[in-house]
């Protein structure tokens, strides 16, 4: 019988170009982190991910995904970027990039390989001059150079159009955003003028001068124009503002509806656990506590046990009879460091579901079972006061 004194757990209950001459373009923009193929791309063993931030991640040593064709006619000054990641265990190698200008038919226009990542740790690729040309272009990326697992995001690329003002682009990006927002409107062509409307991509049109504010659901269309060049195309963004309702301690979030409602928990939370199973993370003020179930990877700001953290957004749900609280957005940097957070000393009987996600303590603790502990068990516990169950949910735990 494993016997101890004091058990300690959680109870779980995303170049400027010089001169006017040119305009840099966005040819492709793919993230590949929202667990989907893209339109008109193709791929052959690859699994689109969406935890830990997002990724197509090559499962076989055959696996490839391929772009649609494109036309880089006119383009000069073509380049690719993008973002590489080992997943699992294996001997480490790279993701190889292959290029056709025949729509496919044949792949060895151009070909590189990307860094090799050692680790989980992504490595950015590029920017690698493309120098193939045509409007029969496609890009490959394979496996077939690395016995590992591999991880591919945030692929970029982009060309300079001759004679022509680069398209704007806005800052922060279209997108669902749970405050009001300024939004910037730039154009990487100097000395060009930037047009704006809010009506459609015909306009009516005024002269882009300050940061737009926008508080309510929103597309802004946007061109620009320079003495000498042609216009730009018509770039668009579409904003979502989302209603938010505040609660200022977990107890009060943990009275919320289960309906999609947004919260923001306004009062600091203090972070007590966490595990890069679907990012848990467990946060606890002096009224309640709350896990934060995060298999996306929303929060993408890095926290070290006993943080403060602040104005956490999400929606309310539940899983096997746990709250969970799911974020929407990345609250930023902590608000407070090495805090301290007291247990609060309790037997197995007085155990309710006010402590689900509280750091708890409880003494004389015995274990039915005897051996080392696995992950994902759940074992037999008892202490004077009655029986209970302590369950080894998280992988990366030691215990």
């Amino acid at each position: 019988m494993k016997r101890f004194g004091i058990l300690l757990v959680a109870f779980l209950c995303l170049g400027l170009v010089s001169g006017v001459a040119w305009g840099q373009e966005t040819i492709i923009d793919e993230e590949l982190r929202d667990g989907q193929l893209p339109d008109g791309w193709s791929e052959v063993d690859i699994v689109f991910e969406t935890g830990a931030g997002g990724y197509a991640r090559f499962t076989t040593i055959d696996a490839l995904i391929t772009t649609p064709v494109i036309d880089l006619t006119g383009y000069t000054n073509v380049q690719l970027t993008f973002d590489v990641a080992k997943w699992g265990g294996g001997d480490d190698g790279p993701l190889t990039v292959e290029i056709s200008d025949d729509g496919g038919n044949t792949w060895d226009a151009q070909m590189f390989d990307s860094p090799t990542p050692p680790d989980s740790d992504y490595l950015t690729s590029g920017p690698t001059d493309i120098t193939v040309t045509g409007d029969q272009v496609q890009i490959r990326w394979i496996r077939e150079n690395s016995p590992s697992e591999k991880r591919l995001r945030d692929i970029t690329l982009t060309g300079d159009l001759e004679g022509v003002v680069a398209t704007p682009t806005f800052d922060p990006p279209a997108g669902t955003y749970y405050n009001p927002i300024d939004v910037e409107i730039s154009t990487a062509t100097e000395n060009a003028t930037i047009f704006y409307s809010f009506d459609s991509d015909e306009g009516p049109w005024s002269e882009y001068t300050d940061p737009l504010a926008i508080d309510q659901d929103t597309t802004i269309w946007a061109y620009a124009e320079a003495d000498d060049l042609d216009d730009s195309g018509v770039a668009e963004a579409t904003y979502t503002i989302e209603d938010v309702v505040e609660v200022a301690d977990i107890a009060t979030l943990r009275e919320g509806a289960q309906d999609g409602t947004v919260y923001r928990l306004t009062g600091e939370a203090i972070l007590t656990f966490q595990s890069a199973s679907r990012n848990a993370k467990y946060i606890q003020d002096a009224s309640a506590a709350i896990l934060i179930d995060d298999a996306p990877g929303t929060i993408t700001t890095e926290y070290d046990i006993y943080d403060g953290i602040t104005n956490i957004t999400g929606t309310l749900s539940e899983f096997q009879d746990m709250l969970q609280f799911v974020p929407v957005t990345d609250p930023g940097d902590a608000t407070s460091i090495n805090n301290v957070v007291e247990p609060e000393v309790i037997s197995l009987a007085d155990i309710t579901d006010d402590h689900q996600a509280m750091l708890i303590q409880v003494y004389d603790v015995e274990f039915d079972a005897t051996g080392n502990f696995d992950s994902g068990q759940t074992y037999n516990i008892s202490d004077p006061s009655g029986d209970g169950s302590f369950r080894t949910q998280y992988f990366d735990v030691t215990i």
